[in-house]
C-alpha cells in the first residue's frame, strides 16, 4: 500500500513539473503587468553602479531601450540554469535588447570565477554588477525577495513584465513578447520611482543570502 501511495506520488510530481515548465512563461506573458506584479514598482529605478570592469552605468543608459534587469548569483542552481537562455537572447536579439544582471553573489571572486566557466555571459549588451554585500541596495530597491528574479522594462521605462523563478528567455514566446516592446514606439518617459543607490563599488560585508 505504502509503495502504491509513493507510485503515484512521484507520477503526480512529474505532472506537477511538466505543468510548471508548460506554463513557465506563458503563465507570466500579460501585455502589461498586473498590478500585483508592479506593486511598489512601476518605473526602472534611478541608480548609478560600476560594473565589473569599473564603468559606471546608471538607469539613464536605458533610456529608449528594453531592458531586462535580472538578479542572480553563482550560487543559485535556478540562476546558473537561466543563464545560457540570456546568451541564445542575446544571440537572437542583439542591441535591441539590453541586459542588467545584478550579482547577489558574497564576493567579486566568486563573480570572476564563474565567469571563468561560462565567458559568454559577459558579451556585448549584457552588464554585470555586484550588488554591494549584506546591504544589497539594488536588491532593496527592486524589492527583489528570491533568486533569481526579473523585471522588464520598456523603452519609456515602464516595468511590464516580473518574472520570479526561473524561464527559457530564448524560447520562441519570449522572443516575439520582446520583439513586440522592441517594434513599439517609446512612450512619454516614466518618473522613476526609487532614489540613487550612492557611491559605486562601496565594499560591504558578506551576504546574508
Amino acid at each position: 500500500m505504502n509503495a502504491h501511495l509513493k507510485a503515484l506520488g512521484a507520477v503526480a510530481l512529474v505532472l506537477i513539473v511538466a505543468a510548471l515548465g508548460w506554463f513557465g512563461w506563458n503563465s507570466q506573458q500579460p501585455q502589461k503587468a498586473s498590478p500585483a506584479a508592479t506593486r511598489g514598482l512601476e518605473s526602472l529605478p534611478q541608480f548609478k553602479v560600476e560594473n565589473l570592469a569599473g564603468k559606471v552605468v546608471s538607469s539613464e543608459d536605458y533610456a529608449g531601450r528594453v531592458v531586462i534587469v535580472n538578479f542572480w548569483a553563482s550560487w543559485c542552481g535556478p540562476c546558473v540554469e537561466e543563464i545560457p537562455s540570456f546568451v541564445r537572447l542575446k544571440e537572437t536579439l542583439g542591441n535591441d535588447i539590453q541586459i542588467l544582471a545584478i550579482s547577489n553573489d558574497n564576493t567579486r571572486e566568486d563573480i570572476d570565477i564563474f565567469l571563468k566557466s561560462f565567458p559568454q555571459f559577459k558579451g556585448p549588451g549584457i552588464e554585470i554588477v555586484h550588488d554591494i554585500p549584506k546591504d544589497f541596495p539594488l536588491t532593496k530597491m527592486f524589492g527583489v525577495y528570491r533568486l533569481p528574479e526579473s523585471f522588464v522594462f520598456t523603452k519609456s521605462g515602464r516595468m511590464i513584465r516580473k518574472v520570479v523563478g526561473t524561464i527559457d528567455w530564448a524560447s520562441p514566446d519570449a522572443v516575439d513578447f520582446l520583439k513586440t516592446l522592441i517594434a513599439q514606439e517609446a512612450e512619454p518617459a516614466v518618473t522613476p520611482g526609487a532614489a540613487d543607490v550612492g557611491r559605486p563599488g562601496e565594499a560591504g560585508a558578506e551576504s546574508s543570502h
